[in-house]
């Protein structure tokens, strides 16, 4: 069984509760919050291994509630879902806008299988974690250096594709 904590952010209950039930049933312990408020207060309470962040969401976007929770919690893995994005858009490339922006470590387009999701977590949690505070102290650094200018470049560049999707359809 995991031992992995888990913080699902989405805004849209049934995806939110479904994410919920399956990671709690793949032995993570879960916890979910539908708003930018609910999850910030939770990572003032609880340290997580991953969170998974709807990338739209009222009150603010996924990129910046991560930036916020990076502040809180520097190295806690991040999973980024969106399902305005066009599926037609590589999710590989979209993941490494995310990651060089806010350093998120997953991208993933809605619907996400369960199964999907789980296996997300489990390389995120196999690729390990920093090993010392020195690296710790990189990311804050690179976070507090850059990270709010790039989160901002990257919420612009999904939008801007979010915008062709529907121009597609």
């Amino acid at each position: 069984m995991a031992n992995e904590t888990i913080l699902v952010v989405d805004d849209e209950e049934t995806e939110r509760e479904g994410w919920k039930r399956a990671l709690r049933l793949a032995g993570y312990h879960v916890h979910a919050a539908s708003n930018a408020g609910d999850a910030l207060t939770l990572c003032d309470e609880q340290a997580f291994d991953v969170v998974i962040l709807d990338f739209l969401m009222p009150q603010m976007d996924g990129v910046e509630l991560l930036r916020r929770i990076r502040q809180k919690q520097p190295v806690v893995r991040s999973v980024l879902v969106s399902g305005k994005i066009q599926p037609s858009v590589d999710e590989k490339e979209i993941t490494q806008q995310a990651r060089e922006a806010v350093e998120a470590d997953a991208y993933l387009h809605k619907p996400v299988s369960n199964d999907r999701l789980k296996e997300t977590i489990h390389s995120l949690m196999a690729a390990g974690t920093p090993q010392t505070w020195k690296e710790v102290a990189d990311v804050v650094t690179r976070e507090k250096g850059r990270g709010p200018r790039k989160g901002r470049d990257l919420a612009r560049a999904l939008r801007k594709l979010t915008k062709r999707g529907k121009r597609h359809r």
